[in-house]
């Protein structure tokens, strides 16, 4: 049997109600439904309880996410891994990533069951630091001052040349699928999801002549921070560890982000342009 697996908002879908509506509705179709074990007391007996996020991608056809953009981008970090395409239900405000709104779920499910809908393949980029393991991120890689109230100073390099020295509050490395979220905000480029490159914006910069730079999505970017002890570094919102004071060697250390080698597929039953997406989340999002 074909399976449907659901990744919820509990914050944005109280009870898991919507869930569990369209848990029923994909059961009507002939479906299997799966979502994970802690949601055990709010889902019906006929849902098949999977422990990790990791499991359920592998275990079902297509994800549905219920949420917002948050939830499409947590539901990501897991989907590329299996390739398990996703579909967005937009429970939140903007809604960027998802397809559909709650009114139009179950058509939208339906056009997936049917075969009337289409994949859009997002680039994702990987950040590493030393010998871990890199995190994925579908949005962007943040780099910002914590709790400190001074500048950050980062040492960029592209492809081993050097780029600049940034003094700022941050700067936010983007895909084009992320252009529409921090990067906007922080004065940065809008870039077609399909587009082949990546953004470098920096935030609150102390210069006037820093703007925000486009490279290739092939390029390979390297940040080096001096003298900063309280940066944060975050994958799509995820915070990633990165050495305590005693650990920098000479006050310095380094990260590494490039194009990952995975993707996230997303689900688009809508026939909506990708202008047309645009001018509607900023009507609304007004």
């Amino acid at each position: 049997m074909k399976k449907i697996g659901f990744l919820p908002n509990i914050t944005r879908d109280t009870n898991l109600s919507a869930t569990c509506d369209l848990m029923g509705f994909a059961a009507d179709l002939g479906y299997g439904v799966t979502c994970l074990s802690e949601y055990s007391q709010f889902l019906p007996s006929y849902c098949e309880l999977i422990d990790s996020p990791n499991e359920l991608c592998r275990n079902s056809d297509f994800i549905v996410t219920l949420g917002g953009d948050g939830t499409v981008l947590k539901a990501a970090s897991y989907a590329a891994l299996t390739a398990t395409p996703l579909l967005g239900i937009n429970l939140g405000n903007v809604g960027y990533l998802t397809d559909a709104e709650r009114a139009n779920a179950k058509e939208s499910i339906t056009r997936v069951v049917k075969g009337s809908y289409k994949i859009q393949e997002r680039m994702m980029l990987q950040v590493s630091y030393g010998g871990d393991s890199p995190s994925l991120a579908l949005n962007d890689v943040t780099i910002n001052r914590g709790l400190s109230s001074r500048l950050i100073q980062c040492v960029v390099h592209v492809n081993g040349e050097y780029m600049d020295t940034f003094r700022a509050d941050g700067i936010i490395i983007s895909t084009p699928t992320g252009s529409t979220a921090y990067n906007l905000a922080a004065g940065g480029p809008i870039v077609r999801p399909d587009a082949k490159m990546v953004v470098i914006t920096p935030i609150s910069p102390h210069s006037l002549s820093t703007r925000p730079a486009v490279i290739s999505h092939e390029d390979i970017v390297s940040i080096r921070f001096i003298n900063n002890h309280d940066i944060v570094v975050s994958a799509d919102g995820e915070a990633i560890s990165l050495p305590t004071a005693a650990d920098y060697q000479n006050g310095e250390t380094e990260i590494l982000i490039s194009q990952a080698k995975y993707s996230t597929h997303i689900i688009k039953t809508n026939s909506f342009g990708f202008y047309e997406i645009l001018r509607m989340k900023f009507n609304k999002s007004h």
